[in-house]
């Protein structure tokens, strides 16, 4: 099964996002690639404005505190249907999304937000909410940048 958002696969291997990370306190955390993708910026490095990106992710970063979303079900995306998400609800990813509206490419005709993750294999019992404390940018699967929600401190990682 391909890595939800095929992050992990060939295709958009070297795709461009701002992400929201779960609580590293949060039974998803268990895997790193976790992810709730606020906008796809393109898997073209000389046509996105990746800086532009960074600075609007790591001011929202510094102005919006850590919040719970509500786990509304799971589905299958993707061409294929194989891979799995949880459907969130919560008013800050849509906010979040408009702040960033011009650098998303994706063709989807509207924003749903959603919790890639590799597998549903991994989580014991599903849990109800979704704690968010992180924002990033992610180049590809080797060129992330993660700050801290509510001080836009980089997570050193």
């Amino acid at each position: 099964m391909r890595l939800g958002g095929n992050w992990g696969g060939e295709v958009n291997r070297d795709g461009i996002a701002a992400v929201a990370l779960p609580s590293l306190h949060h039974p998803l955390s268990y895997n790193d690639e976790a992810h709730l993708t606020l906008v796809y910026a393109g898997d073209d490095r000389d046509r996105a404005d990746i800086t532009g990106l960074r600075r609007q992710v790591q001011y929202l970063a510094r102005t919006a505190a850590p919040f719970v979303a509500e786990i509304v079900g799971s589905e299958l995306f993707g061409d294929d249907k194989d891979e799995p998400v949880l459907l969130l609800e919560h008013p800050q990813f849509k906010a979040m999304h408009n702040v960033l509206a011009q650098h998303d490419v994706s063709n989807w005709p509207y924003y749903r937000p959603h919790v890639a993750i590799p597998t549903f294999d991994g989580i014991q019992r599903m849990p109800k909410q979704v704690a968010f404390d992180r924002l990033g940018v992610w180049v590809g699967s080797h060129d992330r940048q993660n700050w801290w929600l509510g001080s836009g401190i980089s997570t050193g990682v």
